[in-house]
């Protein structure tokens, strides 16, 4: 499927899954959040309810009973979504409306009219929907990789200046060190008897 600017979706969804961080989080914080338990299985799910339902937005209490409870990495579906803006946005709680989260992919399809007479968003097609999390899996692998590379780089690393700095202490050691003069010989006194 196409948008208005002629770029297909998975394309489209791609340069949003890219879209720089916001506000001051640090590169570690946004690594991190795929490494917490249980996090990659809580973004499947949310993609794939948020991608299929017949609402582009939805609220915590509609995600906890489609979903069969709260997500198992945070405290709720909306935290998730907040923590995973590469795919979601949380609108908070206003005066107006309650707290809600929605599939970005979604706002990029144009609306068709249902049943009823309104205007909704289509839900994201399979095509879309396995993309996002193809996507979602691919940044949990890379980020599994990035927090296990210091084993393979500072590791040796490590190694190296700890074996450096024993040589190093161990020839300080040998140059400072005198050794004592070996003992004089043990002389044992003789005695000859004259012979006459």
């Amino acid at each position: 499927m196409e948008d208005n600017d002629g770029i297909s979706c998975p394309e489209h969804c791609l340069n949003l899954a890219q879209k720089p961080p916001e506000g001051n989080q640090t590169v570690f914080k946004r690594r991190a959040r795929y490494l917490k338990d249980n996090r990659l299985p809580d973004v499947l799910a949310l993609i794939q309810a948020l991608g299929q339902a017949t609402k582009a937005r939805r609220t915590e209490r509609g995600l906890a009973k489609e979903l069969q409870g709260k997500p198992r990495s945070s405290s709720s579906w909306l935290q998730v979504g907040r923590e995973h803006n590469e795919f979601f946005r949380v609108r908070e709680e206003g005066p107006e409306n309650k707290a809600h989260i929605s599939l970005i992919s979604r706002f990029v399809l144009d609306e068709i009219e249902s049943e009823d007479g309104d205007a909704r968003l289509p839900p994201a097609t399979p095509e879309t929907l396995a993309f996002l999390l193809e996507l979602a899996t691919s940044i949990e692998e890379k980020e599994q990789k990035l927090a296990n590379e210091w084993k393979t780089v500072l590791l040796p690393i490590l190694i190296s200046l700890v074996a450096a700095t024993s040589s190093i202490a161990a020839a300080i050691i040998g140059a400072t060190h005198k050794p004592s003069p070996p003992p004089p010989p043990n002389q044992e006194h003789v005695t000859v008897d004259k012979v006459r």
